[in-house]
């Protein structure tokens, strides 16, 4: 992640802190953590029909933004939610898991990092939660996971740009053919490399919008100031600046998959929603 340098303008993937969204001359192309975060609850509510959520995240792990604001919309949901924290090197997750109430919540979230994701599954298998009352960020499945379990487990797994193991997607086949052309298939479903891949390619579209003889910061900007997409592996609702309190967020889309397996396609288990109305992200 990088935050803006004065007038100079910073193109991001996603941001998790606080800094980048306020910064005027950046651009979150596929949004800040808890913008994203949000439509969540929107699911869980009309999809899901959840009457209750558990949440539980690393203290002083970078979640805690995050966390605050996933949580706020589930409140602005009107679903009842209970978060609890943890140490971020705590060994197990069952304690937190129980205080937050998952054993009975209708929908449980991780807020997490990657190296908590095997925590997190050997916990509620411990505590017989099903795999499919979870609910989490992409973040899991990356070639990290499969280290430790040995497949990535049956969450439903919400993600702010394409989900690149659905080829029904169409942006999805080219560039999956890109990554094993390179001999990457293993990356095929991480989040991180579909965002920056999406990424670059706004970028260079910009730089081509403004000219080869034109490049500035102020022709950049404008380039981004103007972008409303189609963004490469995105949210079909783009548009830079909508909220006020963080001009620099360009996306609050998500959309949702159930992982079925290795060998079976990811199903479709929602399509795009924003944030629940009425939500306001939390200072």
């Amino acid at each position: 992640m990088f935050s803006a340098l004065g007038d100079k303008p910073v193109v991001q993937g996603v941001s998790v802190n606080a800094v980048d969204p306020v910064q005027k001359s950046a651009d979150i192309l596929y949004g800040g953590a808890q913008y994203i975060l949000a439509p969540y609850a929107t699911f869980a509510r009309d999809t899901l029909h959840a009457k209750s959520a558990a949440l539980v995240y690393p203290e002083g792990a970078g979640a805690d933004i995050p966390a605050a604001g996933q949580a706020s919309a589930f409140k602005a949901a009107g679903i009842p939610i209970k978060v609890v924290s943890y140490p971020a090197n705590a060994p197990d997750l069952t304690v937190p898991l129980l205080a937050a109430g998952a054993q009975t919540a209708d929908v449980v979230m991780p807020v997490i990092n990657p190296n908590d994701c095997v925590k997190f599954e050997k916990a509620i298998q411990q505590l017989k939660i099903p795999d499919d009352k979870v609910l989490a960020s992409p973040i899991c499945l990356t070639p990290t996971t499969l280290q430790g379990l040995p497949d990535f487990p049956k969450w439903i797994y919400a993600i702010a740009s394409s989900q690149t193991f659905d080829t029904s997607d169409p942006g999805v086949p080219p560039y999956q053919k890109i990554l094993k052309d390179q001999g990457q298939d293993k990356l095929i479903g991480d989040p991180w490399v579909n965002v920056g891949f999406g990424q670059a390619l706004t970028l260079a579209k910009w730089l081509n919008g403004a000219g080869a003889d034109n490049i500035t910061p102020a022709t950049i900007t404008d380039q981004a100031h103007a972008f409303a997409g189609p963004l490469a592996l995105g949210s079909p609702v783009i548009k830079c600046g909508k909220y006020p309190e963080a001009p620099a967020v360009c996306n609050d889309h998500t959309q949702f998959y159930k992982w079925n397996g290795s060998g079976s396609p990811m199903s479709k288990a929602g399509d795009w929603v924003g944030p629940p109305e009425g939500w306001v992200a939390p200072n």
